[in-house]
């Protein structure tokens, strides 16, 4: 059974799959849901790290984004991008 969770490896931000023989099918898709439409999935390379694959994409996680990631066509994880925690940098200087 595979399983998916956020990680990184090499210093790059990765989704980690546990369960998944090297050569699998894996393919990543922004939103909820694998498209029904053809649309191609996400440009990335999978990078082995012991006995897990770990997904890198071309261009960065957007936080806040939901990933479907397939494996031979089944969907075995929906993941979210936390959103980064960013400090305030408004300041009131004075109400005139």
């Amino acid at each position: 059974m595979t399983s998916a969770t956020w990680s990184s490896v090499g210093g790059a931000d990765c989704i980690r799959l546990t369960g998944t023989g090297a050569g699998a099918d894996v393919r990543v898709f922004p939103g909820t849901s694998a498209p029904a439409d053809g649309l191609p999935p996400m440009a990335g390379r999978l990078v082995p790290d012991g006995p897990d694959l770990c997904f890198v994409p071309r261009f960065a996680f957007v936080g806040g984004t939901a990933y479907t990631v397939t494996v031979a066509g089944a969907s075995p994880a929906v993941l979210v991008r936390p959103r980064p925690g960013r400090a305030g940098v408004t300041r009131v200087a004075g109400i005139y």
